[in-house]
């Protein structure tokens, strides 16, 4: 948990407020004050799992061909268990 000063609580704590006692919808709520908030975060989310997949699958397979990582076995016993058709 990153350290916070008290008035940087404080300010946080009153955006909050206003908008309850204004009588703004969640949905404005959420798309004015929560979104923004989190925007660094769902971005370095996006890369991170990106990278993660790229790495796992993209690469051992334009690089061996037809060698198999353990990450692409494991998908493919995975989703040959299940009969389609």
């Amino acid at each position: 948990m990153p350290v916070q000063t008290k008035p940087e609580q404080v300010s946080r704590r009153r955006r909050y407020r206003r908008t309850n006692k204004t009588g703004l919808t969640v949905q404005f709520h959420w798309n004015t004050h929560t979104i923004p908030y989190l925007r660094i975060a769902l971005i370095s989310a996006f890369f991170a799992c990106f990278t993660l997949i790229f790495s796992d699958y993209g690469m051992p397979m334009e690089i061996a061909g037809k060698v198999k990582t353990l990450p692409m076995y494991l998908y493919d016993q995975f989703m040959s268990s299940f009969q389609y058709g």
